[in-house]
Order: structure tokens, then sequence, then C-alpha cells
């Protein structure tokens, strides 16, 4: 599991936690032929954001191991979390 921060429009800052999602899918045809299912695994982001009144907003998103993202960002702090999160990986 990796923490990291990163900056975000209006001098927000994001706080990142990220790890790898393991996810089993089992089909009936498996159950069936008593075949073990085959294990997804993904990259996953927590990003907590402060919302400056005391709360917090969070976000989960997701990638594949390939680097594509699960989310099309519908929404400009998507955008703009995955451009910060891209922008720190490839810094690194």
């Amino acid at each position: 599991m990796a923490h990291f921060t990163i900056n975000l429009p209006n001098d927000r800052l994001g706080d990142v936690r990220s790890g790898t999602i393991s996810k089993q899918a089992i089909r009936f045809s498996d159950l069936i032929r008593l075949k073990k299912p085959e294990k997804e695994e993904r990259l996953g982001y927590i990003v907590k954001i402060d919302t400056g009144e005391g709360g917090k907003n969070i976000y989960y998103l997701s990638k594949t191991k390939e680097g594509q993202w699960l989310q099309n960002g519908e929404d400009a702090m998507d955008k703009a979390i995955i451009h910060a999160i891209d922008a720190y990986e490839h810094s690194k």
C-alpha cells in the first residue's frame, strides 16, 4: 500500500492511498467443472480531499494493471485527480 499527497486546483491537497485490489470472477460453468476462478487484479486509489468546512470528500478510483483508468472522469474533480495521480506516478 502506498501513501502520497497530490496538489489539486484551488490550492487543495489530496491524501491518496493506493494498493492492489483482487477480485475473483466466479462463473457458473466454473462451479460445474470444479475449476478455480480467475483472479482479476487492479490498482485501487482512495483519495480524501478536505473541503475546508471540516468535511472531507472521498473518491474511489481504480485502473487496470496495464494503466488504463476504469473511470472516464465524469466531473472536473475526477479528471483533476486522475491527472495529478498520473503526474505523480510518472515523476517517480
